[in-house]
């Protein structure tokens, strides 16, 4: 049965099983322009994103009409440029039960949270799909990442991060391990950050993503960037 979360009293919309923000504070993290809509499914108990999971958007008519997605690891799928009309969400995934979600006529950006619990059965998002993720809106990337601006050899174990960003991050985090494995989120204001090398003479591999990180109606919404990494001679330390 489609169950809608928006002027609804049910069960699924008291237990916060989908949240969605219709709100003007979203214009930070979205770029303007045509109404955009981010997705977020995750697992009911564990609160964890949920990958693999099949979302398709569209109308009464054609369910998968704004497209077919599947989630990445993130559990998040993106649409642009949507239809200020009526439109109806349908997610599912292999051993969860399927969700059905009419989501009201808008023009503003909004998110949707979807969790999933398992047990199987429900709707069906039905493909073919046409891409993994979707797209994400504002989408946050680096480019040209060079440590001391493109040096083969550093001469001491503080070096400088040169490179550009686009999609207006807001926080970075850099490490030596490509998990970055105690690495923190740091503050980004848009100049080259310094990062303090690993002692020992060598080379050294840096490691390096950057993300916009917004926090709106008591939900996150965070758009993180690839990972781009970059290697220099240290000559000492």
């Amino acid at each position: 049965m489609a169950r809608g979360c928006e002027g609804s009293s049910s069960r699924f919309c008291l237990r916060a099983a989908c949240s969605l923000l219709a709100v003007a504070g979203l214009a930070a993290a979205f770029p303007s322009g045509a109404a955009e809509l981010l997705v977020r499914v995750h697992d009911e108990s564990s609160k964890q994103p949920l990958q693999g999971a099949a979302v398709c958007l569209g109308t009464p008519a054609d369910l998968r009409q704004m497209g077919a997605y599947i989630t990445g690891s993130d559990g998040q799928v993106a649409y642009q440029d949507l239809l200020a009309a009526p439109l109806v969400l349908t997610v599912s995934k292999p051993g969860y039960r399927g969700e059905r979600i009419h989501v009201n006529a808008s023009t503003s950006n909004r998110m949707l949270m979807v969790p999933l619990a398992t047990g199987g059965g429900g709707p069906v998002c039905h493909g073919p799909f046409t891409a993994t993720g979707g797209g994400a809106p504002g989408g946050v990337a680096i480019r040209n990442f060079r440590i001391n601006d493109g040096a083969a050899t550093a001469h001491s174990r503080t070096v400088m991060l040169d490179f550009a960003a686009s999609g207006s991050p807001n926080q970075y985090r850099v490490s030596e391990s490509p998990d970055f494995r105690g690495a923190k989120w740091q503050p980004y204001a848009g100049s080259a950050p310094r990062f303090r090398l690993s002692a020992g003479a060598g080379r050294k591999t840096v490691y390096l993503q950057v993300r916009r990180y917004e926090t709106v109606g008591g939900s996150h919404l965070e758009i993180s960037s690839g990972v781009m990494h970059d290697s220099i001679q240290l000559s000492g330390g």
